[in-house]
């Protein structure tokens, strides 16, 4: 990932929305929001994607990017769709339940925090991602009109030990990791998990993804070769899994545990398939 730059995996995740958006069937499953922050990006970003934007209107374009992806992850782009409206699903759970404070790991270009603090008056949203694409990520919504005082930013490299070193705050509050975690070591997920429970008090909630391990990989379900070799030469390579067997026993060395998901929110995730998890977990 260059430092002026997004990474590619948010760019990508971006530019997917936009093309799904333009499909009949999911036309109303996509915010505006992601679509509009989407298109922007592409607009914005180079040539190449400018390019991409107008051929996302012509299905002949759709349909060789959709068989690209029978190529890569068969089902992945309806998985990001899925994956998007299950945690706000979940987080819409946790408004209801009386959290007033949201905080998003590696946002990227996600409109989830946009929407939410239009919507609810009381709730703070804090997104913390790295510097390049987060600055990326102010400008689209600033100049697709979607900026908030109550939405705010803090740009952090989250590889990096440390990176969460802010004070406790004691009220409750979830925090979201989604599509994040399988980019860092076991020895990054540790100290992870240990910052977010020194700056949680008992209660507090953290909603995250993740991949298992297929012979020591962090792989999604049915993933080719080509992905690992995709990833590796934008330097975005997978590095952590784990068994869900083995996530009681991990969560419980973290000082959380984890909590049942009503069945509705995760149906869609579930039904595709792709071998990436939904997990609540609480800190106790």
């Amino acid at each position: 990932m260059k430092d002026d730059q997004p990474s590619s995996t948010a760019r990508l995740i971006a530019a997917s929305l936009v093309m799904l958006s333009r499909e009949k069937s999911l036309a109303t499953t996509i915010p505006d929001e992601a679509v509009r922050l989407g298109e922007w990006l592409l607009r914005s970003f180079s040539g190449a994607s400018r390019l991409m934007l107008r051929g996302l209107d012509y299905q002949i374009f759709r349909s060789a990017v959709q068989s690209i992806e029978g190529l890569t992850i068969p089902g992945i782009l309806h998985h990001y769709v899925a994956r998007k409206a299950t945690l706000e699903r979940l987080a819409r759970m946790e408004i209801t339940r009386g959290i007033r404070q949201i905080q998003i790991l590696g946002a990227g270009f996600d409109s989830l925090g946009c929407r939410l603090v239009r919507e609810f008056p009381e709730l703070q949203v804090r997104e913390i991602d790295h510097p390049a694409t987060q600055a990326w990520k102010v400008r689209g919504l600033r100049e697709c009109g979607l900026a908030n005082d109550r939405l705010t930013f803090a740009a952090r490299d989250l590889s990096n030990q440390g990176s969460l070193h802010d004070e406790v705050v004691n009220e409750p509050q979830l925090w979201i990791a989604e599509g994040l975690l399988m980019y860092f070591p076991q020895d990054r997920i540790d100290s992870l998990f240990e910052e977010l429970h020194r700056q949680s008090s008992t209660g507090n909630r953290f909603a995250f993804t993740h991949l298992e391990s297929t012979n020591g990989r962090p792989e999604f379900r049915r993933g080719s070769r080509l992905v690992a070799r995709w990833l590796d030469q934008h330097q975005e390579s997978f590095a952590w899994g784990i068994q869900r067997t083995q996530l009681p026993e991990f969560l419980a060395s973290k000082k959380m545990r984890s909590l049942p998901i009503e069945p509705l929110i995760i149906q869609e995730m579930t039904d595709l398939n792709v071998g990436e998890y939904l997990v609540l977990a609480e800190s106790i």
